[in-house]
């Protein structure tokens, strides 16, 4: 343990030094000899929130606290993680995420500007920025967030990689001036494909268990796009963390288990085996989807809902059933599955979003009454909701 708190020590003084990545790479290296130390798991998810890793920064603050419930920091850390504001600025950050992933880097960027203003330490938040700068062509913007984030994080390899891509086409763009502009267009077209890598190499991934080697996020290439790119997994892994005691700080409390899916599974592929680590189920059918392998996509979220055990990850298999079976044409399918999210989920990331959705498809359905009956509890329920816009109002007065 001598070694742990040495560890420690040395990743502070990265900290203080504003070198993240390197603080990060001490600590991972000193949890696989001493899994169970945890000053170390403390300090590693307060990194892994720097870098927006949401949900790895709570599986070790959690996992920190099955081990030692007294005199830990893990506690005060998941009781500001657990806050109002806190579960506000993951919600916004959720939002962006998505713009990010749809295209739509303008909202993308304000979100991810307006959140960096709430908390300028968090050097995740600049590589998005950068991210969506060089994708929607801004690449002046990408080159100035990039290198922003270096001076909050000086060794930080995505930020490296993007800067000698945008040095390299600097220095094409000046020896062939005339073809710059197609240049420029052909590798935009590379990287509409392989443009979604970054934001979820930048995102939610859990790490491996103690005694297993934790991987660090693949690094996007901004050239070509990744075969397995990480996706979107906004969402947090519970960890039990039984402790009984009136007097000692509090814990984060279990999250309470979702009712059971009546619902039979879909057809699997013949031959297809999924992984035991659920993670890799989520990550995987969230690849599938955004490939456009709608029914490799079902068949995984399916297998999320009937065998899965995290909560967040099983109403956001609702959520993409839902979504993949609109884009299939499978009306019925969408609608139930819409219908489920909205039952089961009143409180879910999606629910606006849902309402918003499927009021539209039904209203493109020639639903009218079904239409409005879906959209009118946007105004009624949520009436601050950025869905609650002139569309909504509009099919609403129609009669």
């Amino acid at each position: 343990m001598e070694q742990a708190s040495k560890n420690v020590k040395e990743a502070q003084v990265a900290l203080e030094e504003n070198n993240i990545s390197k603080a990060r790479d001490i600590l991972e290296g000193s949890l696989l000899v001493n899994p169970e130390d945890t000053e170390t798991m403390n300090l590693l998810g307060y990194c892994e929130y720097l870098f927006c890793n949401f949900d790895k920064a709570k599986y070790y603050w959690n996992k920190s606290i099955s081990v030692k419930a007294r005199d830990n920091k893990a506690v005060e850390y998941l009781l500001k993680y657990k806050a109002d504001t806190a579960q506000d600025f993951q919600k916004l950050y959720k939002e962006a995420i998505r713009a990010e992933d749809q295209g739509d880097y303008t909202r993308a960027i304000s979100v991810f500007k307006d959140l960096f203003e709430r908390e300028p330490e968090m050097v995740g938040l600049l590589l998005h920025m950068g991210h969506c700068h060089f994708l929607n062509g801004s690449l002046d913007d990408a080159r100035e967030y990039m290198n922003q984030a270096l001076l909050l994080d000086s060794s930080n390899e995505k930020a490296l990689r993007y800067l000698d891509e945008l040095s390299v086409l600097s220095v094409k763009k000046r020896k062939n001036p005339g073809k710059s502009l197609a240049s420029f267009l052909i590798l935009l077209v590379f990287l509409g494909v392989a443009g979604y890598s970054l934001s979820r190499a930048l995102d939610f991934s859990a790490p491996k268990e103690p005694g297993e080697e934790v991987a660090k996020e693949e690094e996007p290439s901004v050239v070509e796009p990744e075969e397995n790119p990480e996706p979107e997994a906004p969402v947090e892994t519970p960890i039990e963390t039984p402790v009984e005691t009136p007097v000692e700080p509090p814990v984060v409390e279990e999250p309470e288990e979702e009712p059971p899916v009546t619902e039979e599974p879909g057809p699997v592929t013949p031959g297809r085996v999924f992984s035991e680590d659920e993670v890799a189920v989520h990550d995987e059918a969230l690849s599938d989807f955004r490939a456009g392998n709608y029914d490799r996509a079902a068949e995984a979220f399916h297998h999320i809902l009937n065998n899965g055990e995290i909560p967040e990850y099983k109403s956001e298999a609702v959520f993409y059933l839902a979504n993949t079976y609109q884009r299939q044409e499978k009306t019925e399918e969408a609608k139930k599955w819409y219908e489920e999210y909205l039952t089961r989920f009143p409180d879910g990331v999606y629910f606006e979003e849902v309402l918003y959705t499927y009021g539209l498809y039904l209203f493109d359905l020639g639903e009218l009454e079904n239409a409005k009956k879906v959209l009118q509890r946007i105004p009624n329920e949520r009436p601050n909701s950025m869905y609650n816009n002139s569309r909504v109002r509009a099919i609403l007065s129609e009669s």
